[in-house]
């Protein structure tokens, strides 16, 4: 993906940190990425042209 994109893979790491959620309420279920979000991201930081 980072390739593609034409950004390091520690930019799409930080990017998955940034929008991943934590359990609800510190307890239940497991931390949650937030695709969308993570995509958009990348997108506002690749250097490539969108199409």
């Amino acid at each position: 993906m980072a390739s593609i994109r034409g950004i390091s893979i520690e930019q799409v790491q930080k990017a998955i940190n940034d929008n991943t959620d934590s359990k609800q309420f510190n307890v239940f279920g497991e931390p949650r990425v937030n695709v969308l979000a993570v995509n958009l991201t990348l997108d506002e930081i690749s250097t490539l042209p969108v199409k």
